[in-house]
């Protein structure tokens, strides 16, 4: 697993900057294309599920916002670089935590958790906590069609919404009672 997330979000890391016309890794099959180059919210959205996730602005103290998710089981707190925006952003933090090899890798309970931090010139831009498993399942995010994405979505939607009906109806049976 670990040679798979390192394969993926180091050397195919899918972050291309459009100004600078330069890609991260020349390996990589960069978001514009994909079928993410205009779904990026999609698979932000996806991504950040059961996730604290706290884009900062660059004058925040990312170590200090961070503290205030030291309860989360997983955490994403960064600066959101302004060009490549918060999906592609949060990609990059990844990959540079790897690259200059600012994480570490815990075993909790059979469960691998990864700390990953991310600085540049003695500012911390990023501090993410996931699990390895969540790492996994964005690279098959990543390279899943997005129909499949967006209709997974609609069934949770409409799950959601059978149990709240669900409750309201046993709410109202033992109020009328």
């Amino acid at each position: 697993n670990f040679i798979k997330i390192l394969d993926f979000y180091l050397f195919n890391c899918p972050v291309y900057f459009p100004k600078m016309k330069k890609v991260v890794s020349h390996r990589a099959t960069i978001f514009e294309k994909t079928v993410w180059k205009d779904n990026l919210t999609t698979l932000l959205s996806e991504m950040k599920r059961n996730i604290a996730y706290q884009p900062v602005k660059s004058n925040d103290d990312v170590e200090v916002i961070r503290s205030q998710f030291d309860g989360n089981e997983q955490y994403i707190v960064f600066i959101e670089n302004t060009e490549l925006k918060i999906t592609r952003s949060i990609f990059y933090a990844i990959r540079n935590s790897f690259a200059h090899g600012s994480f570490s890798v815990v075993n909790n309970s059979g469960k691998p958790i990864y700390y990953l931090e991310s600085s540049k010139d003695g500012i911390i831009k990023s501090q993410i906590k996931l699990y390895e498993s969540t790492l996994l399942k964005w690279i098959d995010l990543f390279n899943s069609p997005i129909e499949k994405i967006k209709e997974e979505k609609k069934c949770r939607k409409r799950e959601k919404d059978r149990a709240r009906r669900q409750r309201r109806k046993t709410h109202n049976v033992q109020t009328n009672s």
